[in-house]
Formats: C-alpha cells, structure tokens, sequence
C-alpha cells in the first residue's frame, strides 16, 4: 500500500495561518511512530527527538520536530470520518479480496472517550474494523459515537458489510454478539 496516496487522499482541516509542519510530515511522524510502538503524543515527540536530524533532513522542517503538544493537538483536530473515508477507500482499492476469503469483524471502546461510567447512560466513542485474515490487513474501519445508545457495533457491522462487502462470496466471522435474534 502506498501510504502517500492515503495521506493525499485526506482533507487537511488546520487552519493555514501558523503551520509549521505540513499535514503530510505530521501523519508521516505519526505513522512511524505508532509503527515503532510510541502511541502517544508525548512517546511519539520523544521518539522524533530520537530521530531528528533524519526528520529533519527528509521533511526539510525548520523548526525541529514536534513537542508533544503539537501532536496531540494534531491528532485531536484529525477528522475521524476523513481519515476512516479515506482509509476505506485506499484499502478497498489495495485489498485483492477472493470469493472465499475470510473476514472478521470486531468492535473496540475507546476507554478515554467514556462518559458518565458509573450510570446506565453511558456515552463513547467505539471504532469497528473488518479484517482480512488471508492478507492481515484491515480493510474497513468506522468510528461512531455511542450515544443514549442509538447506535450499535452490531448495526455498524451490517452497515459495513453491506455497503462495501455484499456478493462477493466472503466469508464472515464475528463475536456472539451479532448472534442476537433482533439483529
């Protein structure tokens, strides 16, 4: 897969006025570091310091590499239906999927984004991924908001099943959870 063709593909939502690194070193920088194991913003700074001078050289950046604010500043300014859009798109292009092939579905809570934990209205953000077993990439991915409980990671699956996955011979495995009769 060529990562630049899903960086290009993503709509930069900063404001241009005080940028000091482009929208493609930024997600480059994050990239790497998630890759190398530096998830968050302060672990993903430390390890630009690490390799700064190659940062800086590659990038051409003026200013040395990012604090961990501007990461995190990044990420959280990062539209979430963009970057899903477009990773979908890069990787239903990318993935040769064959009538047979196995895909499984599963959804995970962002535990940060919970609110009100200890009643029963509880509100999160929730990420659902297909992937492809044969090739071990994840093919499909959406985020949505879990609120008042109006959606589901069962109605999220169909969703994504049907849209992009529908006839083509695949098949599915996914956790008891979508085993409910009113699915």
């Amino acid at each position: 897969m060529e990562f630049n063709a899903f960086i290009t593909s993503m709509e930069d939502t900063r404001r241009s006025q005080g940028q000091r690194y482009s929208f493609e070193s930024m997600m480059w920088m994050v990239f790497l570091s998630i890759a190398c194991g530096y998830e968050s913003s302060r672990k993903m700074a430390t390890f630009c310091i690490s390799y700064q001078q190659v940062f800086i050289d590659f990038f051409g950046l003026k200013h040395g590499t990012p604090s961990y604010v501007t990461f995190h500043t990044f990420l959280s300014d990062l539209d979430s239906l963009s970057f899903a859009d477009s990773f979908n798109t890069t990787m239903l292009s990318y993935s040769e999927l064959e009538q047979g092939d196995w895909i499984a579905g599963d959804g995970q809570t962002l535990c940060s984004t919970v609110s009100s934990c200890h009643t029963s209205d509880q509100n999160y953000v929730s990420i659902v991924s297909l992937f492809c077993q044969k090739t071990g990439l994840s093919i499909l991915l959406k985020d949505y908001m879990n609120k008042d409980k109006q959606e589901s990671e069962a109605k999220i699956v169909l969703e994504l099943l049907l849209n992009n996955l529908k006839n083509k011979g695949l098949m599915f495995t996914l956790d008891a959870l979508h085993c409910q009769k009113k699915h």
